[in-house]
């Protein structure tokens, strides 16, 4: 319960760090320089303990789920939020990524269906959907279903490669794969942002501001290093479903820290929607059953 509260408190409070640094530095090169940064740190970490290297005959594996499951997601979903009105697009990828995470589960038979698991998941989504309520009321431009399409397809690519990734969770340790995917993932994520974006070495003198500094620093490592792999153990340990419940709580931690920090409205909405999506992780946690897979 504590590795998911924390990731829970730690990727809530990310929006607040990553709205402070995109302001400034282009997203896609933000985004990839913690990545790089988390990954380094992790198998680091990974090579004080022992080994930083996975098990023989996993290269491939890694290599393609680091490219499918970091880079390519990212991408599409900074696209997609630049080409869609914020509080549609984040409706579409909280609200879709349980409920992904929980059909691909039960596809590739990394989970086990329950009615507690299914009520949970949609009872969830309703919650967000109350949640954001104010903030779609709010966003006057169309949405582009170009920009709606590409959310979508990220969240869905970043589950896919999430569930398909539990295998080698089991097979080594989640530092060490966490560290490639960020890694390898992060370079991918780098070279696309050099091709699309207008960066230089002026772009990394914008690290020099204080806020940036902070936030790029919390984000790399809170966000990266403790919150990846914090989550890699619980997409191991718990499953894909229970793991991905993190989409229900950790709106509300960043609906709690616009208010606190930035001095945003809590209206009933954000009430009402806070404790629908309190009571679904509830529903599904505490359930204990798991399906156990070999290694």
């Amino acid at each position: 319960m504590v590795p998911f509260l924390l990731v829970s408190l730690i990727w809530g409070s990310t929006w607040l760090a990553t709205k402070i640094g995109v302001q400034v530095v282009p997203p896609l090169f933000f985004s990839a320089s913690r990545l790089l940064v988390g990954g380094a740190i992790l198998l680091a970490l990974a090579a004080s303990q022992g080994s930083m290297w996975w098990p023989s005959g996993l290269g491939v594996r890694v290599l393609t789920l680091s490219f499918f499951g970091i880079s390519i997601p990212y991408a599409l979903l900074f696209w997609g939020v630049l080409n869609a009105p914020s509080g549609l697009s984040a409706v579409v990828n909280l609200a879709l990524m349980p409920l992904a995470l929980f059909v691909i589960g039960l596809i590739f038979r990394e989970e086990d269906y329950s009615h507690a698991k299914a009520i949970g998941v949609a009872i969830g989504i309703g919650g967000l959907i109350v949640l954001f309520v104010p903030k779609l009321m709010a966003d006057t431009v169309p949405p582009s279903m170009w920009g709606l399409g590409a959310i979508s397809l990220g969240t869905i690519t970043y589950c896919f490669i999430s569930v398909l990734s539990r295998p080698l969770l089991k097979q080594s340790t989640p530092t060490i794969i966490s560290g490639w995917f960020l890694l390898i993932g992060g370079t991918f994520m780098m070279l696309i942002s050099i091709a699309f974006e207008p960066v230089g070495w002026h772009t990394l003198a914008l690290y020099a501001r204080t806020e940036i500094f902070l936030s790029w620093l919390y984000l790399a490592i809170g966000g990266m290093v403790i919150g990846f792999s914090l989550y890699a153990k619980l997409m191991r340990d718990w499953g894909p479903s229970r793991a991905g419940l993190y989409a229900f709580v950790a709106p509300v931690v960043a609906v709690v820290l616009g208010v606190v920090v930035l001095n945003e409205t809590l209206g009933p909405y954000e009430i009402v929607g806070s404790i629908i999506m309190f009571g679904a992780a509830a529903l599904v946690i505490k359930r204990p059953r798991l399906k156990e897979t070999t290694s």
